[in-house]
């Protein structure tokens, strides 16, 4: 189900989303997620990896630390051949679009903005499944959308300030 899939629901029970609902009381006063609004949009997270257990996990939690919010995350998985999307999801609440068998990351991405046209996102983040994107610049990335600057941001771990060297 999509994160949140309703704003007026408690995110969950077990003891990481139990910590979630804490933070949130604590941010928002309440335990609800913000609401989207046209200064502060949803930002869905598109997370996408192959049996990369280790690295997604890593992406999701990094995609719940960052600081912009309203977020929503999505995991795409390109048909792993371990249920761990099915435990993370479980973990965490997230949307779960999993492919019947291994067919490439472009089709994982068509996928996924296919599903956002249908679900009218508002903004979408590609992190790539093996960790190598940092969720923390995500305010800094989609900041020239939220100012009318830009439809559309590229960010480059080439360039300046980007994890290159850690690959």
């Amino acid at each position: 189900h999509k994160y949140p899939i309703d704003r007026d629901m408690n995110i969950g029970t077990n003891s990481v989303t139990t910590k979630v609902n804490e933070l949130l009381f604590e941010m928002y006063g309440n335990q609800k997620l913000p609401e989207a609004s046209p200064e502060r949009p949803l930002v869905t997270f598109l997370v996408f990896g192959y049996n990369q257990e280790k690295y997604i996990r890593e992406a999701v939690e990094g995609a719940f630390a960052q600081t912009y919010s309203p977020i929503e995350i999505i995991l795409s998985d390109d048909g792993s051949t371990d249920d761990f999307p099915e435990r993370l999801q479980a973990r965490y609440g997230f949307t779960l679009l999993r492919n019947d068998r291994n067919r490439g990351i472009g089709y994982s991405i068509r996928r996924v903005i296919k599903y956002g046209w249908e679900h009218n996102f508002d903004i979408l983040v590609i992190m790539a499944g093996n960790n190598k994107d940092e969720p923390r610049e995500i305010p800094r990335l989609v900041e020239p959308i939220l100012n009318g600057r830009a439809d559309f941001v590229q960010g480059a771990r080439y360039l300046p300030g980007g994890n290159y060297a850690e690959m």
